[in-house]
């Protein structure tokens, strides 16, 4: 998610900006699956899975209200 920001900030225009911070919500999508993957296989206790699943949920609070403002 975080290289797909960058990769995005690197280019000219708010067009391919917003390509690669929706490309980093496809890669928030993609966390959520191994989030619950770990805990199912028990490698997440579930406090821990809930603290994750929050700070995930947060960014992408933040990266999808920075997309709209660049509509």
């Amino acid at each position: 998610m975080g290289a797909n920001i960058a990769e995005g900030a690197a280019r000219f225009g708010s067009r391919e900006l917003k390509r690669f911070f929706n490309i980093a919500l496809g890669s928030l999508g993609e966390l959520d699956y191994h989030l619950r993957l770990a805990r199912d296989l028990g490698m997440a206790c579930d406090e821990e899975w809930k603290r994750l699943c929050l700070l995930r949920d947060e960014s992408e609070k933040l990266i999808r209200l920075f997309v709209r403002s660049l509509s």
